[in-house]
């Protein structure tokens, strides 16, 4: 099986058409199994996904940036991550969000959320 890729902008990223949404390997639907949900992230990649692992921080919170990091440490080069921002957190809750800009956010805490402490 082979998955169409699509070329998006103009730096030539070139991306599957189909994606994985990754929430329900954190939360809302039962008790995640995170074997389980390695497996399923190694097999989109063998099928020929390499985008929109789509996290958020909000899931968990925080838990499926790092599970992506876990499943991707030594494939991080096959894939591109999704992810979104913006969210205010207290006590470890989500409690609402922020005016999301990308220039008011930190890319570097969002690639070490996804990128194991040893790269």
């Amino acid at each position: 099986m082979t998955l169409i890729k699509r070329k998006l902008g103009r730096q030539g990223l070139e991306v599957s058409a189909i994606g994985l949404g990754c929430m329900p390997m954190s939360q809302s639907y039962g008790p995640a199994d995170e074997g389980e949900s390695i497996a399923t992230l190694h097999r989109a990649i063998e099928l020929g996904c390499n985008f929109f692992f789509d996290t958020a921080e909000g899931y968990g919170p925080f838990t499926n940036e790092a599970l992506l990091g876990r499943a991707f440490k030594d494939r991080r080069d096959q894939v591109i991550i999704g992810t979104k921002f913006g969210f205010l957190f207290k006590d470890g809750k989500q409690v609402g969000a922020e005016k999301s800009q990308p220039a008011r956010t930190n890319p570097r805490s969002r690639r070490s959320s996804v990128t194991p402490a040893s790269d």
